[in-house]
């Protein structure tokens, strides 16, 4: 988005330069000018700068509410994958270790695991969290998930 809008004010910039040094309009002439009036093409600059500045406010206004929303949408899929191995720790990790002689998952029982969490994120996310979790994909919701254990486990 900021660079749609930095190429937009080049294309204003480029077009109030070429109009600069262009000659001024037909039936305009320098000369004939009326004493202390501002020359054609300072008019013709501040009638871009005010375009320009009318089409920044909006987009820029946009482009924060666009990240402010993004930012609550991954939230969300966070909060929603950090209920998800909860869940997963507490209906399928707990016993399984109990389970263990060494008390520790072997690495089928840990992706049966990281499943879970994921299909319990995938029923609770809503709305733009389920859209981040869908978009991350598998490889994207397990890296978060490794990231939810170590610091659970680090009491955290």
């Amino acid at each position: 988005m900021l660079r749609k809008l930095c190429a937009v004010a080049c294309i204003l910039f480029v077009f109030v330069a070429v109009a600069m040094a262009a000659e001024p309009p037909p039936g305009t002439v320098e000369t004939e000018a009326v004493a202390g009036a501002a020359p054609w093409w300072l008019d013709l600059a501040e009638q871009a700068l005010n375009y320009l500045w009318k089409l920044i406010i909006p987009v820029a206004f946009a482009w924060l509410l666009k990240k402010a929303h993004d930012k609550e949408a991954l939230q969300s899929a966070i909060r929603a994958l950090e209920a998800g191995v909860t869940d997963a720790w507490v209906n399928f990790v707990r016993e399984l270790k109990a389970k263990a002689q060494d008390g520790k998952l072997s690495a089928d029982e840990k992706k049966e695991a990281a499943t879970w969490a994921r299909n319990k994120a995938m029923e609770i996310a809503k709305g733009p969290g389920k859209r981040v979790l869908v978009s991350l994909g598998e490889l994207g919701m397990n890296a978060l998930i490794e990231k939810i254990v170590k610091k659970n486990k680090a009491g955290g």
